[in-house]
């Protein structure tokens, strides 16, 4: 069954994409190394606590997964609103949400003790991911400033901006240490 969360998520984000990319809608394009970031998140952040939790799976690890979870389904309710209803949402709120997630994960992590290496690496890969999004946020709006609100709204990093180059150049390297951290977790 944890098999079709992947398929499942890889469905969402291939068609969210190809919607940014034909489509021309709100947000504009996105380049594909952002479409495996957003796979990932969806599976990590969002799917997979959620399967696990619902199985009863316990452990130090999972705490602090089901911890991150919470935040960021919060996050993506709010902020979906932010983006399709009100078109209000800037890159701040973003980094300020990660910021605090970041610290109760941390927290969580502090006063945990994991006794299972595969456990760590996964915690450690789930602070990793939240330092990653993070970043790209910083990164995003120092390029695209308040250009996030209204109904031309840049929400995405595009391969067609040389702007974004650097941006995506990371993305790739963070997309390979947040699957493999992932991959070890769910195989190892």
């Amino acid at each position: 069954m944890t098999y079709l969360i992947p398929i499942f998520t890889i469905l969402i984000s291939f068609v969210f994409y190809w919607n940014q990319n034909r489509k021309k809608t709100i947000g504009g394009s996105m380049a594909i190394s952002k479409l495996f970031w957003l796979d990932y998140t969806l599976m990590t952040w969002f799917f997979l606590p959620v399967y696990f939790y619902s199985k009863g799976f316990e452990s130090q690890a999972f705490d602090i997964l089901y911890i991150l979870s919470a935040s960021m389904w919060i996050r993506g309710l709010v902020e979906l609103f932010m983006l399709y209803v009100t078109k209000n949402w800037t890159p701040p709120i973003g980094i300020t949400h990660n910021i605090l997630t970041l610290v109760l994960v941390l927290t969580a992590m502090y006063f945990t003790i994991i006794e299972s290496k595969v456990h760590l690496i996964f915690a450690l890969s789930l602070v990793l991911s939240l330092i990653l999004e993070t970043y790209y946020a910083v990164a995003f709006y120092k390029i695209v400033k308040e250009k996030t609100t209204g109904d031309e709204a840049i929400w995405f990093a595009s391969k067609e901006n040389p702007a974004f180059k650097k941006v995506l150049k990371v993305t790739v390297v963070g997309n390979i240490f947040s699957y493999l951290g992932l991959i070890f977790f769910i195989f190892g």
